[in-house]
């Protein structure tokens, strides 16, 4: 026994020891490499005299939300004067050629860029996909980060980095090369909200965090509570490293202000308003458009709960009609569709209903310019251009009663109302009726408001905050000066 008791100290202790130089030789090759970074960063700007910006983004020709905002941000650098002095640097795996997405981003976003771009190619972007990590995703997507991150600049070094997509992981690589780091943050990796809904299994919203749903018993419950909590720790270390760093809604603020303690400015993202501001605002049909993809988190079996309650009503309109349109990509999609239609038939509202998949943007927009109210019933959605897109057409929004759409978006102070918050079926069934029962007079003035709140978010507005905002992106000396910006909302405006 004694021998055997020898020889299993000495296993561990041979485990420790080769443990300890994985770690030792892990931080000695994170600190030369980035020198390597550091020292090719500061020789290319000492040549060449130029200011290179590397915008991370590894899914750039996605298409989404995000992508606009990347390439918003590059029309805004368009327009500064020393532009021909600063060289534009994307981290990309996708594997289309530069010209092929330069023209996607056209025909998308409407965005020509008159400047050169260039994309430098990531091979291990793998390592981001959550598909890579069955167990421990977001652990396994944030070592990944840092990997890729350490590929982009040792393969073209930035004197600004300025990642667009939220992986904070890779902020620190970045700065320990004495690079600038900006960021932009959708969302929170972990949020309060994500912490609290694990903590309280009855919590609202649990429903909708479709990776929190085997936190139920006690200590399942327990253990992944200690989990998020020592991962919102780290993301909090490496997050603290972005010297400026940009927010898409006050809700995402919050949660940046409390993990990452610094002072984010709030940008609104750009939201193709202009497109959608010519449809009359009277003569609406009793319609109910609904735009969004059919995921889970959308929730839009509570869309069709709210409309068999506002139906049951004695006052209710019989010619109210749900139009829900969203794009179908995919198996999982195609079965929630299903299961949508099987609801409605279910609650006895088929012939109030309808789903319009994959629609062209013209009958996206001839909804639009038809319909009297918009709904969206996603807790917690971190901005919501949608319910922006409603209010731009003339759309009386009806939205859940958090995140963005709470905090930065909808009115609804009775006098200056842009539109109705709700999280029950039953409150969702009492705004509809408020939209279908107002007189044309009310609706449209509501309507009106609503177009005319709409403007804060534009393409206008985004470039102007931040061209306001970039030359704290290479002012060392301006840090402890920039204070968090606050949004203005129709109150605001009214009392100035």
């Amino acid at each position: 026994m004694a021998g055997y008791g020898a020889d299993v100290m000495y296993a561990m202790s041979v485990v420790c020891a080769v443990g300890l130089a994985i770690f030792v030789f892990g931080m000695v090759s994170f600190f030369l490499l980035s020198f390597v970074v550091y020292l090719r960063s500061t020789w290319r700007t000492g040549k060449t005299g130029r200011t290179t910006l590397g915008f991370f983004h590894p899914y750039c020709n996605a298409g989404g939300g995000g992508e606009r905002v990347l390439w918003a941000m590059l029309r805004a650098i368009e327009k500064l004067e020393d532009r021909q002095n600063i060289d534009v640097v994307i981290y990309t795996g996708d594997k289309e050629e530069g010209e092929e997405i330069l023209a996607n981003v056209r025909r998308k976003f409407g965005i020509d860029l008159k400047g050169s771009v260039s994309f430098v190619r990531l091979r291990l972007r793998k390592l981001i996909d959550p598909a890579t990590y069955p167990r421990f995703t977001l652990v396994g997507q944030s070592i990944g980060s840092i990997l890729l991150g350490m590929e982009a600049l040792l393969k073209r070094p930035a004197n600004i980095f300025v990642d667009t997509t939220g992986f904070a992981f890779t902020y620190r690589f970045a700065k320990t090369a004495s690079l600038r780091v900006v960021a932009y943050v959708h969302y929170p990796t972990v949020s309060l909200d994500m912490l609290a809904s694990v903590e309280d299994k009855e919590g609202e919203g649990q429903e909708n965090l479709v990776h929190l749903r085997s936190a139920q018993s006690g200590w399942k419950r327990s253990l992944k509570l200690r989990y998020y909590r020592k991962f919102a720790e780290s993301y909090g270390v490496y997050g603290s490293g972005a010297d400026v760093v940009y927010v898409n809604s006050s809700w995402t603020a919050r949660h940046i202000r409390h993990i990452w303690k610094l002072k984010p400015f709030l940008l609104y993202p750009p939201c193709d308003v202009a497109g959608l501001r010519d449809f009359p605002l009277s003569n609406r049909v009793n319609n109910i458009v609904s735009i969004g993809q059919f995921r889970p988190e959308k929730n839009h079996a509570l869309q069709l709960k709210a409309l068999h309650a506002y139906l049951a009503q004695k006052e209710a309109k019989d010619d109210v009609q749900l139009v829900m349109i969203g794009g179908v990509r995919n198996d999982g999609d195609r079965q929630r569709v299903a299961e949508l239609r099987q609801l409605a038939g279910e609650l006895g509202v088929e012939k109030h209903f309808k789903i319009l998949e994959n629609a062209p943007y013209s009958q996206l927009r001839e909804e639009l310019s038809r319909a009297k109210a918009g709904i969206h019933t996603m807790w917690n959605e971190h901005f919501g251009i949608g319910v922006v897109e409603y209010m731009a057409a003339g759309v009386v929004p009806i939205a859940h009663n958090s995140g963005g759409p709470k905090a930065d978006i909808v009115c609804t102070d009775e006098e200056l109302r842009t539109g109705y918050l709700a999280t029950t079926v039953e409150e969702y069934a009492a705004a509809i009726h408020s939209v279908m029962s107002a007189s044309e007079k009310d609706i449209v003035s509501i309507a009106r408001r609503a177009r005319d709140a709409s403007g804060r978010f534009s393409d206008e507005q985004f470039d102007t905050n931040v061209l306001r905002t970039i030359s704290l992106w290479e002012d060392h000396d301006s840090d402890d000066e920039r204070e968090e910006q606050q949004p203005r909302n129709e109150r605001k405006e009214k009392a100035e």
